[in-house]
């Protein structure tokens, strides 16, 4: 677990593209209404974070569909019409490698994928190797790794079964106020591919043949991804946040550990914050902000602890496991849930 840090702007979202779907709230004030709230659109938000990238744009995925498209409707069309950069997810990306942005890409590898099958799990990693094998784009594909006590099945299970889950997208991004740069990272449960882009109506027909056009993902009837299909297409709702302030520096921490341990080859091509004035968490301070922090399941089999920040780490040890090392804080109206801290107040669960 990442230590927490102070000053972070924080934005939740809960569908892919809330693009109107949701009702602007007013709030605040005597009457409630000096405050606009308008529902944010993660997939728009991307886009135009991954256009403005400058330095640097990381990117790990379960999966990663190159053939989707970040906008949708009429500002599909006008993006492909007279937009700079393409809409679309892999050739974005490889517009952006070929500006000077380094680009590097850590997606699953599905064991079971190869150049004629794609996989159980339909990942789409054997058709990200392949759109990115010619080009400026840093793409490594990988599986989590068994222990060395494990036999030849349980080896094979893991790299077949088992995947770190993480999802995130990390950019370098002008500051709001145009004095200089600042690091930007989209982290949740939603990854950028093939029907997850929905809104607050989740439509299971009338899309099919506009917003969802060879997008029409449904996990329980295997009815393809022709033009026109019959449906119904799965709705998808997750959650997912925008983080800029200090955390973001925690969250670069958590790519280049991994980046460095399954593509040692590639670890050149890691940019140094430092460089860019990126990695001091004054400078990338919020006044007002959120407390942030970035937990991650994982060890050193797939994963390089740099010794060097390992203050800024906090490892649940042992000890820490103890009863007596934890304190129950009531909730109210949560009959179903119970929040725990430990003593010292570095780390909370809530179960």
């Amino acid at each position: 677990i990442l230590k927490k840090s102070e000053g972070n702007a924080v934005q939740f979202y809960m569908n892919a593209d809330d693009d109107g779907s949701s009702p602007d709230i007013r709030y605040g004030g005597p009457n409630d209404d000096e405050k606009l709230w308008k529902p944010p659109r993660l997939w728009r938000d991307i886009y135009d974070a991954i256009c403005n990238a400058r330095h640097l744009v990381y990117i790990v995925g379960w999966s990663v569909d190159v053939e989707q498209y970040l906008l949708r409707g009429a500002e599909l069309e006008e993006a492909k019409r007279a937009g700079k950069h393409s809409p679309r997810i892999g050739d974005l990306l490889i517009q952006k490698s070929e500006e000077g942005v380094v680009v590097n890409l850590m997606q699953w590898d599905d064991y079971t994928s190869n150049f004629v099958f794609p996989g159980m799990m339909g990942s789409h990693d054997e058709k990200s190797r392949a759109f990115f094998a010619s080009t400026k784009v840093n793409s490594v594909f990988v599986h989590t790794v068994g222990g060395s006590s494990n036999t030849f099945s349980e080896h094979q299970n893991k790299m077949i079964g088992f995947t770190h889950h993480q999802k995130f997208v990390v950019v370098d991004a002008p500051k709001e106020d145009g004095t200089g740069l600042e690091l930007k990272a989209f982290i949740g449960g939603i990854d950028l591919t093939e029907g997850r882009w929905d809104n607050n109506t989740h439509p299971l027909f009338r899309t099919l043949r506009c917003e969802h056009k060879t997008d029409a993902y449904n996990g329980c009837f295997l009815f393809g991804r022709s033009p026109v299909v019959a449906g119904p297409r799965e709705p998808w709702h997750d959650i997912h946040s925008c983080v800029t302030g200090p955390e973001v520096i925690n969250i670069v921490q958590a790519f280049s550990e991994r980046w460095m341990s399954q593509a040692p080859k590639l670890s050149g091509e890691l940019i140094n914050l430092r460089n860019l004035k990126l990695d001091s968490p004054e400078l990338l301070w919020k006044e007002g902000g959120y407390c942030a922090q970035t937990s991650r399941s994982i060890d050193g089999r797939v994963n390089y602890f740099d010794r060097s920040a390992r203050q800024n780490e906090t490892n649940l040890r042992a000890s820490l496991m103890a009863s007596s090392a934890w304190q129950m804080n009531n909730e109210q109206n949560t009959e179903l849930s119970r929040r725990f801290e430990s003593t010292s107040g570095d780390i909370n669960f809530t179960r």
